[in-house]
């Protein structure tokens, strides 16, 4: 029986590569719309950072007296890469722009991180779309811009490494090919050191996961850094008497799995933590619904993955706060896990409308959250404008 005119239409509409390209762009556009909300966004530790950047901008500047008050310390320690992409940003435009800018940066890394992870299972890559939700998710809106800044290169991370094996286990793969992935994902060990703690520690985690023999010294560099740091570090060689002890805050596993959404929403956890953990899992369950498999050749890696930073989220601490301080270890996992799990699909393929069946959700769930955060940072902006009417008439005061 043939189909009518019409419903042939619709399917070369939602088979049309154009399309999906249309799905992206509307997608992207609506992420980065609350950039341009509010002239100061109310991320929770933001401040913090543009305080920062402010005075190693202003340091050497005698008029604002920021040296009387500070110490410059430019030694390489985690946030280096943050701070240092915000501060050579700003040599251009104002600090405030600049964390934008680094901002919509992290977000696109996020996106084409996870994009590289997928195309390295073979897996869907409108699936990526998940990065700009995750984008705009807990960390993000509490300012987290560090870790947020981190999240890319993590993905990108795990996907050379899945590429280091896949090419030493081939025999076609040129010797220069598994050098190269060898180096970069060495690099990469050491840029994510210098971005943040817990995405350094989740890299290793990806490491376990995938290298085997050999291939496990990629994080030799890296750790060879991370050991010299804490030898430089205050404090580091304690006493004879002294013994090292680990002491924190753990949660009971069931309340460190129902806490997961509270890495995934932001703001509005009442309303937004359902919608986040339905619109991941519901495209996570059309994809592997709707997507044709190659059985033969089933990667179970990302499967691993997955289960291990899921036991992450439950075992590790809450806070840790000896042999060193690090507030919200556990709760910085989900959206990694959340990512990741997207990589299970691997060596499948959604072709024409089932692709749209599993992106369009997410697509809609991020233009749906960008005009929620629009309207409130708007909502914020209004109501601290006479705030910023006094501000502009108090003198310069570093103290």
């Amino acid at each position: 029986m043939s189909s009518s005119p019409q419903v042939e239409k619709i399917l070369a509409l939602a088979n049309s590569p154009k399309t999906a390209y249309a799905l992206w762009a509307v997608a992207s556009i609506a992420a980065l719309l609350p950039l341009f909300a509010a002239r100061d966004l109310p991320l929770i530790d933001l401040p913090s950072h543009l305080g920062a950047i402010e005075v190693w901008s202003h340091y050497g500047d005698a008029s604002r007296g920021y040296a009387k008050y500070y110490e410059l310390n430019l030694e390489p320690a985690p946030y280096w890469v943050a701070y240092g992409v915000m501060r050579l940003c700003a040599f251009l435009m104002p600090v405030r722009a600049a964390a934008k800018l680094f901002l919509a940066l992290s977000i696109a890394a996020l996106v084409l991180g996870l994009r590289e992870l997928l195309r390295a299972h073979r897996a869907p890559t409108i699936l990526a779309l998940a990065g700009l939700l995750i984008g705009w998710g807990a960390f993000t809106q509490w300012g987290m811009l560090p870790f947020v800044g981190a999240l890319g290169p993590l993905l990108f991370g795990y996907a050379l490494l899945a590429r280091l094996v896949d090419a030493s286990e081939t025999v076609e793969a040129h010797g220069k090919t598994r050098t190269r992935l060898f180096i970069g994902s060495a690099v990469v060990g050491v840029f994510l050191l210098f971005s943040h703690p817990m995405a350094f520690l989740l890299w290793l985690v990806g490491v376990a996961v995938y290298a085997r023999g050999w291939k496990a010294l990629v994080a030799f560099p890296a750790l060879v850094v991370f050991v010299l740091q804490l030898a430089h570090s205050p404090g580091a060689q304690p006493n004879a008497q002294q013994v090292v002890r680990i002491q924190g805050l753990w949660r009971l596993p069931w309340t460190a799995i129902r806490r997961i959404p509270d890495g995934l929403a932001g703001f509005s956890p009442e309303t937004w933590q359902p919608v986040f953990v339905l619109v991941l899992l519901g495209s996570l369950v059309t994809a592997l619904v709707l997507a044709r498999r190659d059985p033969p050749a089933r990667d179970k890696r990302p499967i691993l993955l997955a289960g291990v930073l899921f036991l992450a989220c439950v075992f590790l601490p809450y806070h840790l706060e000896k042999p060193v301080g690090f507030a919200g270890m556990n709760v910085r996992v989900p959206p990694v896990l959340a990512l990741a799990m997207f990589a299970v699909l691997a060596r499948s393929a959604l072709p024409g409308w089932r692709s749209l069946a599993a992106g369009v959700p997410l697509a809609a769930a991020v233009v749906a959250l960008s005009v929620s955060l629009w309207v409130r940072f708007r909502g914020f902006d209004k109501k601290t404008r006479d705030f910023y009417s006094v501000v502009e008439h108090l003198p310069q005061d570093p103290a």
